[in-house]
């Protein structure tokens, strides 16, 4: 586009200037969206070029810089690029402000170019156009000259279109405009927002280009269309001008989706086992099938394993193909193998080294599975029902591609070794065979419980509520294993034979994630059953369910403390647009202390169909805590956020012992026992252990190694050491510190003997015994004591040999039962002085830790103070002894090192602290052993009284560096720095990992006096509180705490003091209590939409949890309520952040409101009796509704039988509720106005669902399939009922609509027949009647029998060459008769679909619907009829082209049918006519081929019935009967009058039919019409059989029928109504036939009933369709009884290309009624044929002239005789047109024997030959004009047709003529043209008339009045004198006598002769006009009246006189 405005004059002064915008849109486009202007002409004009009739020139030349008083030339450059020599004319400029040279011819050779030049002379400064045209052969064309003034044009686009842009996001592009002027334009752009232009002004040099970048940022879903207007002129000038760009934007709303890869695999086999939901999601894959083919590899490459199998499953790919197909074959070979596996386990074990030994075809295997879901899915539940099976272990390894790297190297270490059985197979690896087969053999005894579990599953269910209701189930096994020692040994085998039992034992299910895996495949098997276990999955947060179906989640399972487990998803855009999103943590969650989820991904952009993926780690801190986080992904200008679910749970070690009890057994003083223990993790997790002893000396007992990390499902050995210094028994319960877990105990006892005292040796029963004395409180009892009760009977033995309290003391406290790990933890390391512990201690030591400062160099010697002391108190009833281990080579010792205490006594031991070294650090951990003094001497005490001893200990660090002295720098890490304590008031504790880093030892010390809040540190109480940590060792710290409400929510710090030294390390501490908040969505308020009466209404509600505690919940409804609402699942489990969505149900019982109440109960999951209520406000509203359809009546029209059609029936439901409703169909039939019986007759009409709900106010498509068995009227009533909740009827039945339909069967019927070939003669009436196509038609739209649908479709079904008939309806398709060896007879029939179903039409031949048998099936015998078909067969004489096809609703197809003529004789041939689902019509094809000398008539039949008359009528109708001569030759025949003549006799001699003419010729092709008077005597059916004899043929007996009807009868009136041609027949024509191109714009004119004499015409018009052809057309009158009756204007003519001839049909009536059925044939030549023709036939003439003057002489004559002219032309006397012949004979008789005719000869005789055949005219194409009509009587017409009569014309000369033309003498000479006179009256009268008209003649005032009439204006029917009918047809109604001198001459005709003659010409030229669009007969149209003449004037003059005179007169 191109914007330009004049500007100032730039050699003149400025002026002002206005902007113009010139818009022309015929323009060619330079470049695509720009559209070149005028302007854009200015300096473009040059370059560009066009091509002008084969001349290259520029189409116009522009002058921009120019000046007055100058002369500026250019040159126009012609070149032609024509292939011939052009020669160019041209015309100058016509002004004088251009010119050029002097007019010349230019001639131009091909490609070569001239320069013309053209000079531009300007007087004035303004703009100059010009032109100049050239001309050559083929035409003319003009150069346009433009000088223009220079202005500022900018060259910007029409339109910029902006790429589709998401909503709220922007999209860019730039477009280029130029200055394209020669100025300097500023520029500036305005346009409004969603667009902004970049820049927005500036300043363009002359041809500068600048780039404008346009911004889109929608807001709205639209498309966007704005003009941006840029403003534009001079520098330092006010911009008028503008010029505008269209900016498009279109926007669409962004979308983005999220999908788990890890779940698409977990989702196939239910997708497989629910194929309703896998079409569902077919679609969602669908949508991006690119991105599903490049996330099956991804998927692959998930697992570390599966990366490195890889390439080795697709070593064999091949093998895997073979596979595959064998298992598909014979899939139940499989399962009948799984019992051989069971029954032969043997066969099992050695198959397992195989696979191991072969990994690679194990690997092989797998992606066979991964490729073929379906079998994966078949393998999943059987691998399920045999747990011991290796295969169970593969999707197990899927799911967990973390635990499958584990586990490999473990099988592959031990191939036999089996998970479940680990640690079983550790200990006794040579009892696996043993159990191997007892397994196999019994699997249902199997001792995982796990496998059982899932064999049983309703125990399961009932089991999980059990172990939700008694978490604290844990700590009551544990008293007890303490009661049974013995017991507790067997146990502990077999948790480590079965760890995972040993974590169903802890909280039972909460703490076995394993159980999640193996319960996936159960939910796999039974989809239906998930949501029965909805609410148990609820109770159960373990199990990795999905909150909603289809929601996006990822689910990391059970992750190990510490570690890391990282996730990916993708983030989809299936939207058409760009999109940027981000992705947060979802707003209003938990505010969690360091986020245990991080995503890689928080923003980016997405192009459409394009995929980002995004990882989530997953690092969890708290142990056996459930994490629960949301992402949401935000899209700007997006409907909606999307929320991913993450879940996580965090799993710790799992630490078990091989035994809880080491007996070192009695070893003697000095001595030393080592003993093994196994430590066993059976956790994914690292578990991290510390025993809690001093294994330097210090202790007894020491442990290797003390402390370390056992890798997951591992276990490690540890060597126990008993090395005692004192002759007693040694007891010891070690505590094992597991981080974030509690501690294992070990019980170690052991007794020195020496050889002085030897104590009573300890067993592990005695440990037992000391427990369940413990629990009685007797422990507080020394041995006599309980020895003395018990001989008091204060005491007695129970059945277990221990003591028991017959009664209590009252005064007695009681006391512990049992105690928690922690709390003995704690008991012990405080000394046994811990203030909340409930166990009462036997013997406390205080304080329990010691801290001793730095030791000085110069002193060595005790000082108070580095010596501390420490004090034990005695909480027995007996005396104590306490001895003290001591340590060789210790700083530390303790004086006394034993003493003895008694009863509730205290005593205290000095500390000392001396350091050997200086500047180092020391510490250990001191024991004391206090047990009874009794217990030395074994002899003094009963066994079963025996009590262990007690060990306290004291913790003592200290330091030896000098003051000043740097302490050691600490090198240390602590895991984790931040503590977490649970939100409740609660006792809790957490574990801290104190790692020592470093090269150097360091010593700890926690002091709440040193952090900065002492009091809030104070309440953490942490042990051990001070220690000494080697380097590359670590310490387990154990905090306990009570959160408290008013603790800080940031936490608190604990400083750790290290080295005692300023070094520190800050403990960050959470201990608040947490407030439990649960958010309920709508504020608490719950909208149910209104509800019809009975049924129910469900909706979704979501609740969360916003607390950091896992919350238990329970709704609780009021009773009245509860058959109102209910909600599922009712109870549950809440994760800390988790939501949940519920399921409320609504149930009105009545029509009313309600509001209702119900209350939800939440509380800890570990204090249940903290709940707290929340009320929610329920609403809804009970209402009645009702459905109706959208039509009460639906029509589904017609419906083919047998077929079926789906229906949509909208059903509309208006009330305020959904409806649940049930259909029923009530069906009513009718067939041919008869009503079936309904119980008969099948159900047509099939719902797909007879029940369903319609919400409110809306609209549902009910569908249907309508199957009509048979042919009628079907009406299908629908009602329906509603239904309540239970699905039970709730309403009686109501009409929807109704539906009705009628059944159809296909319907075909001819609607034009057109006649070809030898044939092409035949009237429409005669080929109509020859094909039977009236009664064609008739039964092709009847309903099919039944037999006739016994084959739908055409298809071979007959051993038989002559198959079996199976319709009733037998049809002639008669092909006449014609000569052997003509053309074909064809036939053109046009079928038509009148029906509204499609139809398949097959001709069927016989050999169509036998079946093909083999050779040896044929018998070889077939019959005459069977050979005769075979014949006609194999020659093709019969064919149909097509055969078959299909015609839609309204369509029409042509179809020829043809008979050759090859073989004399009659053919018939048997066709069935099948139309599919329809009729079966049998169709004789028959032909007749006649020998060329053979006379033939063809009878279209043997019988004829003609016209019923009435009798007693004076003047009966003649009938015709048609002849038609199918031979060569011409035929005479005539017909035997003898039956006529004995049926006269018969009817008291009455001629009751008369033959007119009995006797005749008929030509070859014609047809002759015998004319039959058909005169009753009375009302009955008349017989005769006439014989028509042929002269040289055969006879032909013919049977004439006819009716008398009475005239009185009633009716007998229609019998004179025409009757002439069949209806169906059409009057136009449908299809052409090939090479036609002249149509007929009617092919049957029926006139109908008409009187004698009259005259009718009919304008009919000849329309040449084609384009290039000229075309002669000829038209061929019939006669009827040797006159002419009917008569065409013009009879020939000739039509151009496109070109129509109006022709004008007349018929006369004759004096005599008859019936007329009259063909016109019109003969159509083409002229290039006819051209051609006569060219051929003056070639022909001039060579026939050539041969009868030109001889030839040849030299063998000339030596026998010589060369006489006259002996040479001797012979017989030359004809004239016949070509010589050889010459053979002389004139004499004498014979001559020629010579062999040379080679030259014969070919000149061949070519004399060929010459002597006249061309033969070209065959012309016929056009058939069919015209009927009735002729009556004058009085019976103006009887029965009063009102006609007027209407016709009556020629009243017509009979006067035809007596003339039968009543003249042949020997009268006539004149020319005129009939000869008659004799009689009719004589004298025209002697009469001829005297009269002689007298006229001779009359002077007659010659005058004749003069003024000349000169008067012709009247309008004067013109029509030359148009009188030839004399030939209708002779001169003038009468002159024939001797007289102007016989010649005829008067004008008169005026009444005239006026029809003139109204016809009127309404012909009328329609002609009308026919050629230059006339529109509708339109309105004035008629001017002709001018006034002369006379006509004289005339009103004079009588205008006259009237004047007498008003003058009467006013006298």
């Amino acid at each position: 586009m191109l914007a330009q405005a004049r500007g100032p004059d730039p050699l003149g002064p400025s002026s002002a200037w206005t902007s113009t915008i010139c818009d022309l849109h015929h323009q060619e486009l330079k470049h695509p969206g720009r559209l070149q202007r005028p302007g854009e002409l200015q300096c473009r004009a040059s370059s560009h070029r066009s091509c002008f009739l084969g001349v290259e020139t520029c189409p116009e030349l522009v002058w921009e810089d120019w000046d007055l008083g100058r002369d500026f030339t250019k040159k126009l450059v012609l070149k032609n690029n024509h292939n011939k020599l052009q020669k160019l004319r041209f015309r100058p400029p016509v002004s004088r402000f251009f010119s050029t040279m002097i007019p010349q011819i230019i001639a131009l050779s091909p490609g070569k170019s001239f320069s013309m030049p053209v000079t531009f002379r300007p007087l004035e400064r303004r703009e100059y156009e010009d032109d100049i045209e050239f001309q050559v052969k083929d035409g003319s064309f003009q150069v346009r000259l433009r000088a223009v003034i220079p202005c500022h044009a900018l060259e910007v686009p029409e339109s910029v279109l902006l790429p589709v842009c998401a909503v709220q996001h922007s999209s860019c592009t730039t477009f280029l405009f130029r200055n394209a002027s020669k100025l300097q334009t500023c520029f500036q752009w305005e346009c409004e927002a969603p667009f902004q232009l970049s820049p927005e002004r500036g300043l363009l040099k002359p041809g500068q280009e600048r780039r404008v970048t346009v911004v889109f940022r929608p807001q709205g879903a639209l498309v966007y269309q704005q003009e941006a207007c840029c403003r534009f002129g001079g520098e330092g000038e006010e911009a008028q001008s503008r010029c505008t760009v269209l900016l498009q934007g279109p926007a669409k709303y962004p979308f983005l989706q999220l999908r788990n890869p890890d779940r698409q695999e977990e989702e196939e086999p239910r997708r497989l086992r629910n194929p309703d939901r896998q079409e569902e999601e077919e679609p969602r894959r669908l949508r991006n099938p690119d991105r599903q083919e490049e996330e099956e590899p991804r998927r692959l490459r998930n697992s570390d394993r599966q990366e490195e199998e890889e390439p080795r499953r697709l070593r064999n790919p091949d093998r895997q193909e073979e596979e595959e197909p064998r298992r598909l074959r014979n899939p139940d070979r499989q399962e009948e193998e799984e019992p051989r596996r069971l029954r032969n386990p043997d066969r099992q074990e050695e198959e397992e080294p195989r696979r191991l030994r072969n990994p690679d075809r194990q690997e092989q295997e797998e992606p066979r599975r991964l490729r073929n879901p379906d079998r994966q899915e078949e393998e999943e539940p059987r691998r399920l029902r045999n747990p011991d099976r290796q295969e169970e272990e593969e999707p197990r390894r899927l799911r967990n591609p973390d635990r499958q790297e584990e586990e490999e190297p473990r099988r592959l270490r031990n191939p036999d070794r089996q998970e479940g059985e680990e640690p079983r197979r550790l200990r006794n690896p040579d009892r696996q065979e043993e159990e191997e087969p007892r397994r196999l053999r019994n699997p249902d005894r199997q001792e995982e419980g796990e496998p059982r579990r899932l064999r049983n599953p309703d125990r399961q269910e009932e089991e999980e509520p059990r172990r939700l209701r008694n978490p604290d189930r844990q700590e009551e096994e544990e008293p007890r294993r303490l009661r049974n020692p013995d017991r507790q040994e067997g146990e502990e085998p077999r948790r480590l034979r079965n760890p995972d039992r040993q974590e169903e034992e802890e909280p039972r299910r909460l703490r076995n994630p394993d159980r999640q895996e193996e319960e996936e495949p159960r939910r796999l098997r039974n989809p239906d059953r998930q949501e029965e276990e909805e609410p148990r999955r609820l109770r159960n947060p373990d199990r990795q369910e999905e909150e909603e179906p289809g929601s996006p989640a990822l689910h990391f399972g059970r992750v190990a403390v510490g570690s890391s487990v990282q996730k990916y998803f993708d983030i989809l855009n299936p939207s058409p647009v760009t999109a940027s999103f981000s992705l947060s943590r979802l707003r209003g969650g938990v505010p969690l202390l360091g986020a245990e989820f991080s995503c890689d991904v928080t923003e980016g952009s997405l192009v459409p169909g394009a995929s980002l993926r995004a990882s989530v780690t997953y690092t969890p801190t708290a142990v056996d805590a459930v994490s629960v986080e949301y992402l949401s992904l935000a899209c700007p200008g997006a409907l909606g956020k999307t929320l991913l679910k993450l879940t996580g749970k965090c799993i710790g070690p799992v630490v078990s012992l091989s035994s809880s009890v080491v007996d070192f057994g009695c070893v003697g003083e000095g001595g030393e026992v080592v003993r093994t223990v196994t430590l066993v993790n059976s956790s994914p997790a690292d578990a991290v252990y510390q025993w809690d002893l001093d294994c330097s000396g210090h202790s007894v007992f020491s442990v290797q190694p003390a402390g370390g990390r056992l890798s997951p499902h591992s276990h490690t050995t540890l060597k126990l050491v008993y090395r005692p210094t004192h002759p007693l028994a040694h007891h010891r319960r070690l505590a094992c510190l597991i981080l974030h877990r509690d501690p294992v105990f070990l019980d170690v006892i052991g007794t020195c003997h020496s050889e002085l005292q030897q104590p009573s040796i300890l067993r592990p029963r005695h440990l037992s015994l000391y427990r369940l004395h413990r629990q009685r409180r007797l422990t507080q009892y020394p041995p006599h004591l309980l020895s003395t009760m018990l001989q008091d009977r204060k005491v007695q033995l129970d059945q277990d040999g221990a003591l028991g309290l017959l009664e209590e003391e009252p005064d007695q406290e009681p006391g512990p039962m049992n105690s928690t790990p922690m709390e003995e933890l704690y008991q012990a390391c405080s000394g046994g002085m811990d203030p909340i512990s409930s166990l009462t201690p036997h013997v406390t030591v205080e304080p329990a830790e010691l801290l001793f400062n730095h030791r000085p160099s110069t002193s060595m010697s005790s000082s108070s103070s580095f010596s501390q002391s420490v004090s034990i108190t005695n909480h027995t009833k007996g005396k104590l002894g306490l001895v003290w281990t001591a340590a060789r080579d210790s700083p530390f010792s303790v004086s006394p090192s034993s003493c003895d205490l008694g009863v509730l006594k205290s005593t205290c031991f000095r500390v000392t602290y001396a350091p050997q070294q200086l500047n180092t650090l020391h510490g250990a951990q001191l024991e004391c052993f206090a047990f009874y003094k009794m217990l030395q001497d074994h002899r003094q005490l009963e066994e079963r009284l025996l009590c262990p001893p007690w060990c306290v200990t004291v913790r003592v660090v200290g330091h030896s560096f000098q003051p000043g002295r740097e302490h050691f720098v600490p090198c240390c890490t602590l895991q984790h720095p931040r503590v977490v304590f649970p939100g409740l008031n609660v006792l809790s504790y957490r574990t801290v990992l104190l790692h020592n880093s470093g090269d150097l030892p360091l010593t700890f010390h926690l002091d709440p006096d040193q952090s900065p809040n002492p009091d809030l540190a104070a309440s953490v109480f942490t042990v051990p509180s001070c220690g000494l940590v080697q380097p590359g060792d670590h310490q387990i710290l154990t905090l306990r705490t009570t959160p408290t409400e008013d603790s800080p929510k940031q936490g608190f710090s604990l400083t750790l003091q290290l080295n005692a030294a300023k070094h520190t390390q800050d403990l960050l501490v959470v201990s608040t209590v947490e407030k439990l908040r649960v958010s309920m969505e709508g504020d608490g308020t719950l909208h149910f939409q209104p509800t019809a009466v009975g049924s129910r209404t469900e909706r979704p509600y979501r609740i969360r949890n916003l607390s950091r505690l896992p919350l238990r919940f329970q709704w609780s409804i009021p009773r009245q309520d509860q058959k109102l609402i209910s909600v599922e699942p009712d109870v549950g489990e809440l994760q800390p952040n988790e939501s949940m969505v519920q399921k409320w149900s609504f149930s009105p019982l009545e029509e009313t409101m309600y509001t209702l109440k119900p209350c939800l109960t939440f509380w800890p999951t570990q204090t249940p009796g903290c709940k707290k209520y929340i009320p929610l406000k329920v609403m809804g509203m009970g209402s009645t509704g009702f459905i109706e359809a959208e039509k009460a009546v639906l029509e589904l029209g017609e419906i083919l039988v047998g077929s079926c059609r789906s229906v949509e029936i909208p059903l509309v439901n208006r009330s305020l509720c959904a409806v649940s409703f049930c259909l029923s169909v009530r069906q009513t039939l009718w067939d041919k106005g008869r009503i079936c019986d309904p119980h008969t007759e099948p159900e047509a009409l099939q719902l797909d669902s007879v029940r369903g709900t319609v919400p409110s106010r809306t609209k549902m498509l009910l569908r249907s399939t309508v199957r009509p068995h048979r042919g009628g009227c079907y009406q299908w009533t629908i009602s329906y009922q509603t239904m309540n909740t239970r699905g039970s009827v709730w309403s009686p039945p109501q009409e929807v609509c109704e539906v009705r339909g009628k059944g159809v069967f296909p319907t075909m019927q001819v609607i034009d027949a057109r006649s070809g070939g030898s044939v092409g003669g035949l009237s429409k009436v005669q080929l109509w009647s020859l094909f039977s196509l009236d009664g064609l038609n008739k039964h092709l739209l009847c309903s099919p029998s039944p037999p006739e649908l016994t084959y739908t479709t055409p298809t071979r079904h007959s051993l038989h060459r002559c198959p079996s008939i199976l319709t009733v309806t037998l049809l002639e398709f008669n092909f006449s008769a014609a000569p052997l060896g003509s053309d074909p007879s064809t036939v053109l029939l046009v079928f038509h679909n009148p029906g509204s179903i499609p139809v398949d039409w097959a001709f069927v031949f016989p050999e169509d619907q036998q079946i093909e048998l083999e050779y040896w099936a044929e018998t070889g015998e077939f019959s005459s009829t069977e050979l005769h078909q075979m014949k006609i067969q194999d020659n093709c004489l019969f064919s149909v082209s097509p055969r078959r096809g299909n015609l839609l609703p309204g369509q029409q197809r042509a179809v020829h049918l043809s008979y050759r003529h090859d073989f004399a004789g009659t053919d018939r041939l048997p066709v069935l006519l099948k139309l599919s689902h329809g009729r079966e019509i049998l169709l004789t094809f028959q032909g007749v081929t006649v020998e060329r000398d053979r006379p033939y008539l063809h009878y279209a039949s043997r019988r004829h019935v003609f016209t019923p008359v009435t009798f007693g009528g004076f003047n009966p109708p003649r009938q015709v009967y048609e002849l038609y001569n199918g031979g060569a030759v011409p035929v005479f025949y005539e017909v035997d009058v003898t039956p006529l003549k004995q049926l006269q006799a018969d009817n008291f001699n009455q001629p009751v039919l008369r033959c007119l003419n009995p006797q005749g010729d008929v030509l070859p092709g014609k047809t002759a019409m015998l004319e039959w008077i058909f005169s009753p005597l009375e009302a009955k059916t008349y017989n005769v059989d006439i014989p028509i004899h042929i002269q040289g043929g055969e006879s032909t007996l013919v049977t004439f029928e006819g009716f008398g009807v009475d005239p009185r009868a009633p009716g007998s009136s229609n019998l004179f109504h025409s009757r002439d041609a069949p209806s169906s027949l059409p009057c136009v024509q449908r299809t052409p036939l090939p090479g036609q191109v002249v149509f007929l714009s009617e092919e049957r004119v029926s006139l109908g009933d008409i009187p004698v004499c009259s005259l009718l015409t009919r304008i009919l018009f000849l329309t040449n369709v084609s384009h290039t052809a000229s075309v002669s057309y000829e038209w061929e009158l019939p006669q009827l009884n040797n006159q002419q009756v009917v008569q065409i204007h013009p009879e020939q003519g000739r039509l151009c290309p496109g070109e129509s001839a109006l022709c004008v049909l007349t018929l006369r009536s004759t004096s005599y009624p008859a019936f007329y059925q009259l063909d016109l044939i019109c003969q159509i030549t083409q002229e290039a044929e006819l051209s051609q023709y006569r060219d051929a036939v003056r070639r022909w003439e001039e060579e026939r002239e050539r041969q009868l003057h030109e001889f030839t002489l040849t030299e063998k004559d000339l030596g026998d005789r010589q060369a006489d002219p006259v002996a040479l032309r001797s012979g017989p006397p030359l004809r004239k047109y016949q070509t010589l012949p050889p010459i053979r004979a002389s004139s004499g008789g004498v014979t001559v024997t020629a010579a062999r005719p040379t080679r030259a000869e014969w070919r000149a005789q061949r070519e004399a030959g060929a010459v002597r055949r006249r061309p033969e005219p070209p065959n012309p194409n016929l056009l058939h004009l069919g015209v009927t009509a009735r002729s009556h009587g004058l009085l019976e017409y103006n009887t029965h047709f009063p009102n006609q009569l007027n209407k016709h014309y009556a020629y009243r000369y017509s009979v006067y003529f035809k007596l003339n033309i039968n009543t003249s003498p042949p020997s009268a000479p006539l004149p020319a043209g005129l009939p000869p006179l008659p004799h009689g009256p009719e004589r004298d009268i025209a002697h009469t008339l001829t005297s009269l008209l002689r007298t006229l003649l001779d009359d002077p005032a007659f010659h005058q009045s004749l003069a003024g009439v000349a000169s008067e204006p012709a009247p309008y029917f004067s013109q029509l004198r030359g148009t009188a009918p030839p004399a030939a047809s209708s002779p001169s109604p003038c009468l002159v006598h024939p001797a007289g001198p102007t016989s010649s001459s005829c008067p004008p005709p008169s005026p009444p002769r005239l006026l029809p003659e003139v109204l016809l010409n009127t309404l012909q030229n009328l329609m002609m006009e009308s026919f050629l669009g230059d006339f529109v007969l509708t339109a309105p149209h004035t008629i001017a009246r002709p001018p006034a003449s002369a006379r006509w004037k004289h005339v009103h003059t004079h009588t205008q006189e006259e009237e004047e005179e007498e008003e003058e007169e009467e006013g006298g």
